[in-house]
Parts: structure tokens; C-alpha cells; sequence
């Protein structure tokens, strides 16, 4: 009885970390078309290039809007405020941390079955994989696109819109 015991218990924690894992996979996927707002970016500019006058506007409108452009590139859209989000986030990693431990000290009493068991394990470890993962790589996505904003209002500020192209093109398509 006491080596079934074991391993289950090594089922049960092997589950949650592939839940985790995948949680992460997951959160790195969803970060990914964001990732790539640079080269976006860049074709944005240059086909408002081709119009006469078209780059320079189009810098003055991602420049007075910075919110809308940011979530245009993202995948996962919150609608609240960054706090408020925060919040909501945390309470939903307390819930499922706490549904997490519930789920493995009274697995046999709350299921009718080992698979359900199983699969709730994994999703509530997925979830906890998912929000931190995700938080971490937005944050730092965030931060890119902040100093990328702040270069682009320097450069429309000082009317060197073309040198900021020229320079983005050479560091951003290596």
C-alpha cells in the first residue's frame, strides 16, 4: 500500500508540473504576435512611406495613441486598468492554488473518477503556469514597445523621422 501511495503521489506532482509547463508554452505562444511588433512596425511605416507626407502622420498617430497601437499588436486583450488587472490575476492564482491543494488532499471524496481528478489537477496547474508566464513576457513586451513610442516621439519632436526609420531598419532586421 505504501508504494501505490508513492506513486501516485509522484503522478499527481509529475501532472502538475507538466500543467505548469504547459501553462507556460501556452503563455509564451499568446506573447508571441506582440513579440514581433517591430518588423509590424516597420512595414506600417513604410507603406505610409509610399503617401506623400504618410510617415510623418502616421508617427504623430501611433504617438498620440500609444494605447490602442500597443493592444492592435497584442493577442490577449484586458479590458480593466493595469491594477485592476492585477487584482483580478491574483485572485484567480489564489483560487487556483487553493483549488489546487484542495484537489490533491481530498482527491478521492470530491471525484467520481481518477480522470476527473486528473484533469482538474492539470488545468488548475495550467492556469497557474499561464498568469505569472504571461504577466512576465507582456511586462517585458510593454517595456520594448514603451522605448520604442518614447523613441518615435523624440524623433517626430525634433523632425528626424527619417533617420529614426534608417536606424530602426538596420538594428531591428538583423
Amino acid at each position: 500500500m505504501d508504494d501505490s501511495m508513492t506513486q501516485q503521489e509522484w503522478f499527481l506532482a509529475g501532472l502538475v508540473c507538466l500543467g505548469v509547463a504547459l501553462g507556460m508554452v501556452l503563455a509564451w505562444l499568446s506573447t508571441r504576435r506582440a513579440k514581433g511588433f517591430k518588423k509590424r512596425l516597420l512595414d506600417e511605416l513604410g507603406e505610409a512611406g509610399r503617401l506623400e507626407g504618410g510617415v510623418e502622420q502616421r508617427f504623430r498617430e501611433i504617438v498620440s495613441d500609444r494605447r490602442r497601437w500597443k493592444r492592435s499588436h497584442s493577442l490577449i486583450r484586458k479590458p480593466f486598468s493595469k491594477h485592476v488587472n492585477l487584482a483580478i490575476e491574483t485572485a484567480a492564482m489564489i483560487y487556483a492554488l487553493a483549488g489546487l491543494v484542495n484537489t490533491m488532499v481530498h482527491l478521492d471524496r470530491y471525484f467520481d473518477s481518477p480522470g476527473q481528478a486528473y484533469g482538474t489537477l492539470a488545468f488548475l496547474s495550467l492556469i497557474i503556469g499561464f498568469i505569472p508566464a504571461e504577466n512576465m513576457i507582456s511586462n517585458r513586451i510593454d517595456k520594448e514597445m514603451d522605448a520604442v513610442l518614447d523613441d518615435m516621439a523624440e524623433a517626430l519632436k525634433f523632425k528626424r523621422t527619417s533617420t529614426f526609420l534608417e536606424r530602426a531598419r538596420k538594428e531591428w532586421q538583423q
